[in-house]
């Protein structure tokens, strides 16, 4: 009993919540429902392992338990075709509760991580972003790896998928935003040159959206 009150009342550090479409990779276009937990384990720079500034504001955070996230929802019984936990590193936090709740709302629930943590339990989508070197992952299969540069970085390529040791049916190279004609044709060079990475671009900005 006391296990089952523990997890009713365990409380999640969200930054936002959100309504939208996916922006990015093989899932471009799909409306879906965001959850945006606040805090990362990771600082990326663009003078650092990253090579570029992280854009997303993940600082502020509201203390929130599973029924004041997924309630609301539940209550007008919104379907949504996905729902995605993002972050910062959403794996500092998700846990296979709010998997399962996001399940009442869905039949695809996607996580968004920069893979140096372990996978909790129960999402049928991941999308790993890199943003260290791939012997720092401890998530080891992937739907779709997500990787960012820019035209005058430090790295000379983009990895090699066989050696990489990530197992994902899709690769991305992104341009790193805002974007700039350089960095445009810098991915685009990039793909065509490392198959079977592809050209990916933020939709969702293009298209002024969150």
């Amino acid at each position: 009993m006391s296990r089952v009150k523990s997890d009713i009342d365990k409380r999640y550090r969200v930054n936002e919540i959100f309504e939208s479409i996916q922006g990015e990779g093989a899932l471009v276009g799909t409306p879906a429902l965001f959850i945006r937990f606040a805090g990362c384990n990771l600082d990326c720079k663009r003078d650092g392992p990253a090579s570029f500034d992280c854009d997303t504001d993940h600082s502020t955070a509201i203390v929130m338990t599973s029924d004041e996230i997924f309630g609301p929802y539940e209550k007008t019984k919104r379907r949504f075709p996905l729902v995605v936990f993002t972050g910062g590193e959403p794996m500092l936090q998700l846990d296979e509760q709010l998997v399962a709740r996001a399940f009442r709302l869905t039949q695809r629930v996607a996580v968004e991580t920069n893979g140096t943590l372990p996978l909790c339990a129960g999402p049928n989508w991941v999308t790993v972003s890199p943003k260290t070197s791939f012997g720092e992952l401890q998530v080891w299969y992937a739907d779709e790896v997500k990787i960012v540069r820019h035209a005058n970085d430090h790295f000379a390529g983009l990895p090699d998928p066989d050696v990489t040791g990530l197992n994902a049916s899709f690769w991305y190279v992104l341009p790193a935003w805002p974007y700039t004609k350089e960095d445009v044709e810098h991915c685009l060079t990039l793909a065509k040159q490392t198959p079977p990475y592809r050209l990916g671009m933020q939709a969702h900005k293009l298209l002024g959206l969150r």
